[in-house]
């Protein structure tokens, strides 16, 4: 929570899968933000609520509240089907309020 990481979509047919530990209640956002390149992303979560989707490409964003302590799923895929090195992003996960 609170920490970002430089991704890139790279090699051809990238997915980037991260494993987040997460607790009953927690409000949380897992989020895509300073693209470069082409880059355009989809965003997936599967929780125990269910998979949560930002398909519409470019950043993506989900928010949400989780019902159960777990290991929430993020998969992160190329919209565009844009690959390489400058095919970059930041992945960032946050607590809020």
């Amino acid at each position: 929570m609170g920490e970002s990481q430089g991704r890139t979509l790279e090699p051809d047919g990238d997915v980037d899968v991260v494993h987040l530990w997460v607790w009953t209640g927690l409000h949380l956002e897992v989020l895509t933000a300073n693209l470069g390149g082409n880059a355009s992303t989809n965003l997936e979560i599967l929780t125990c609520s269910g998979t949560f989707y930002d398909t519409d490409g470019g950043q993506a964003r989900i928010e949400w509240v989780s019902a159960c302590d777990e290991v929430a799923i993020i998969t992160v895929t190329s919209s565009n089907g844009s690959y390489g090195s400058g095919e970059s992003y930041t992945l960032a996960a946050n607590q809020l309020p």
